[in-house]
């Protein structure tokens, strides 16, 4: 019983570290193109870098946490792919931070909304878009099922 409290508190500090370095920075929304502007990709690769980081980060804690590890060990997928699939939900409808999660970091670090997405990864376009917001409303409105 306390090594799973143990995890879950570690698994939760390293989540929200994680999601603060991934999310874009919400109180300056152009400070990405402003910097582009300025410096070109000199200027924007130490952001590009960081982001590639945490995205191994999240990676590497869902490949150890025991519930995810189990979603992972039924449902197989390189971190290329899941770097993908971060990329798509960023961009498709799930890339919000509601009730207290970054949802596509989010979507990672949880065993039952990683293996909805991993099920409806191949969707289609359309569908795929669907997926993402549901994944949104699930954490917006705090549900323990999806």
């Amino acid at each position: 019983m306390f090594k799973t409290i143990y995890w879950i508190f570690k698994k939760h500090r390293e989540l929200q570290k994680i999601s603060q370095a991934l999310m874009p920075d919400i109180r300056n929304p152009d400070s990405f193109a402003e910097a582009f502007a300025k410096g070109g990709f000199d200027a924007i690769n130490p952001r590009l870098n960081q982001i590639e980081e945490s995205k191994k980060q999240l990676f590497r804690l869902i490949r150890s946490f025991p519930p995810t590890k189990v979603v992972l060990s039924e449902i197989p997928v390189s971190d290329k792919e899941l770097s993908n699939l971060y990329g798509e939900l960023t961009v498709k409808g799930a890339g919000v931070f509601v009730s207290g999660h970054w949802v596509p970091a989010s979507t990672f670090a949880y065993a039952q909304t990683l293996e909805y997405l991993l099920k409806n990864k191949d969707s289609g376009s359309e569908a795929f878009h669907d997926v993402c917001l549901r994944l949104r409303q699930f954490f917006e409105r705090n549900e323990t099922k999806i």
